[in-house]
C-alpha cells in the first residue's frame, strides 16, 4: 500500500490532548462508540450475570469515553485503539465493581475479581474480545465493499461472489448465473478479494494511529485468512 496515511477519527481523539475539545473530537469519539459497541458490550457480558445489567454497564462506559473521560492517560505512542479500548474497559470494570457494584446493583459484579484489571484477566476472553473486533471490521468492510460494488451497477456480482470471500463455493453455478469463462471467473473473484483487502485496511486505518500499524493489526487479529 503506496497511498498516504490519512487523519482518521482515532488520530483525531489522540490529537485532542493537545488541541482541547472541538466539534470534531466529540463527532470521532460519537463514530467510534458507536462502531465498536458490540464488542465491549459481549466482553462486559461474559462477567455480568444479566444482559440487562451488561447493557447499563455498557451505556456507563461508553458515556464516559463521550466526556473524555476514559481517554486521560491517551499517549501518542500507543496508538491502537483496539488495545486501548480494551484496556479502558477493564480499568472501568474494576473500578465499577470496587466502587459501585455492591451499593448500586445488589452485588452483580461480584465475580469480576478485585485485580482483574492487573493480573487476573483470562487469555480466552481477550482473544474472544479480539475475535467479536475482527468479526465487526470484516461485516464493516463488506457492506463497504457492497456499496462499492452497487454504485457501478454491479451489486448483483457482489452477492455471487461474495462466497469467495472467506472459501469456496460451487464455482460452475456462479459462472453459469455470471455468464462468463472459468478463466475470466478466477479474475473476478481476484478482484473482489483485493477490493476486500482494500476496504479492510481502511477500517483499521480508523482505529489506529499511523499507517505502519495497519498491518500489524491485520497480522495479529489473523484477518488475511478471510
Amino acid at each position: 500500500m503506496t497511498s498516504t496515511f490519512h487523519t482518521t477519527h482515532w488520530t483525531t481523539i489522540l490529537a485532542a490532548k493537545e488541541l482541547g475539545d472541538s466539534s470534531q473530537t466529540r463527532e470521532a469519539m460519537r463514530f467510534l462508540c458507536e462502531t465498536y459497541y458490540r464488542p465491549v458490550f459481549r466482553f462486559i457480558n461474559r462477567y455480568v450475570p444479566r444482559p440487562l445489567d451488561a447493557e447499563d454497564l455498557t451505556h456507563d462506559f461508553f458515556l464516559r469515553v463521550l466526556e473524555g473521560k476514559e481517554f486521560r492517560s491517551l499517549v501518542r505512542e500507543k496508538g491502537r485503539f483496539r488495545s486501548y479500548l480494551l484496556g479502558a474497559v477493564k480499568f472501568f470494570l474494576a473500578d465499577f465493581r470496587t466502587k459501585n457494584a455492591a451499593q448500586k446493583r445488589g452485588g452483580v459484579l461480584q465475580q469480576i475479581p478485585l485485580d482483574f484489571d492487573v493480573v487476573d484477566v483470562r487469555e480466552s476472553v481477550d482473544a474472544q474480545f479480539d475475535r467479536d473486533w475482527a468479526e465487526l471490521l470484516v461485516g464493516r468492510a463488506a457492506v463497504s465493499l457492497k456499496e462499492e460494488y452497487r454504485q457501478k451497477g454491479k451489486e448483483a456480482d457482489f452477492h455471487i461472489l461474495k462466497p469467495w470471500l472467506t472459501g469456496e463455493a460451487d464455482r460452475g453455478e456462479a459462472i453459469h448465473i455470471l455468464d462468463v469463462s472459468p478463466e475470466y471467473f478466477k479474475v473476478l473473484v481476484s478482484r473482489l478479494r483485493k477490493k476486500f483487502r482494500e476496504q479492510l485496511r481502511r477500517q483499521i486505518a480508523q482505529t489506529v494511529a499511523c499507517e505502519a500499524e495497519i498491518d500489524e493489526e491485520l497480522k495479529e487479529l489473523t484477518l488475511l485468512k478471510l
